[in-house]
């Protein structure tokens, strides 16, 4: 059997489904990110069925987000115990703040981006 194949367990399967539709994305429209059927997906979302990791690699390509983040997002704090859960929330408010970053680089001004990169590699020195 290929890692790719490897099934995800129902829990975590299922809060990622939870979590797309609560970022406002459909069951169709999940099962087209994934590859898969809106009814499998529905099944996914119910805990009936689980996705492998496979699917999570189609996920994240689609939704151009890293892997690793996705599944903090779903991870439930209580899910962890003592210092995991310490480290957990320490990581999770680290890449809450990158995103918040990020999102403000975004919305500025495009000329004003391209000049501070050209200003940091030193283009005509």
């Amino acid at each position: 059997m290929s890692r790719e194949n490897t099934q995800i367990s129902s829990g975590l399967s299922s809060d990622i489904v939870k979590h797309l539709r609560r970022d406002g994305k459909t069951l169709k429209e999940i099962g087209k990110l994934a590859g898969l059927s809106e009814s499998f997906i529905s099944r996914v979302g119910k805990g009936e069925r689980s996705f492998t990791v496979k699917h999570l690699l189609k996920l994240e390509k689609a939704l151009k987000q890293p892997l690793p983040l996705l599944i903090i997002e779903v991870t439930k704090d209580d899910s962890l115990s003592g210092k995991m859960r310490e480290l957990y929330r320490s990581l999770r408010k680290s890449l809450e703040l990158s995103g918040r970053l990020r999102a403000k680089f975004l919305k500025s001004d495009k000329k004003s981006r391209v000049a501070h990169a050209v200003s940091r590699v030193g283009v005509g020195d």
